[in-house]
């Protein structure tokens, strides 16, 4: 069994992401993936969504972690790009995570760096 030393918290708050892609495809978002932290057991906290997987352009909330060098996000919240007027927010479900670059996907922070 692998130990919490390759687990990192990045940031202590909820921060708020754009799901992107690098270039066209046909592709038209991401599916959920299960918690990547190696002591917990797949589908451990909660089951996917499978309604509400994030479409390109949605905006995530969630908290970064860095599992194994890689960075990753616990998503809490999601608002898909049709839905991006309303003021509310869909709750994600526990198993709601997302790596930070996947083949043409990335997330990109909407908080300003000035």
């Amino acid at each position: 069994m692998a130990d919490d030393s390759s687990i990192r918290l990045k940031n202590d708050g909820v921060k708020t992401f754009r799901l992107r892609k690098k270039y066209p495809s046909a592709c038209t978002g991401l599916f959920w993936r299960p918690d990547p932290r190696p002591t917990r057991p797949l589908f451990s906290n909660g089951h996917f969504d499978m309604e509400n997987w994030p479409r390109n352009g949605a905006l995530l909330r969630g908290i970064v972690h860095e599992v194994n060098g890689k960075k990753w996000l616990k998503c809490v919240e999601v608002k898909q790009r049709r839905l991006l007027r309303r003021t509310t927010w869909d709750s994600a479900s526990g198993a709601s995570w997302l790596p930070f670059e996947y083949g043409e996907y990335y997330l990109k922070s909407t908080e300003s760096s000035g």
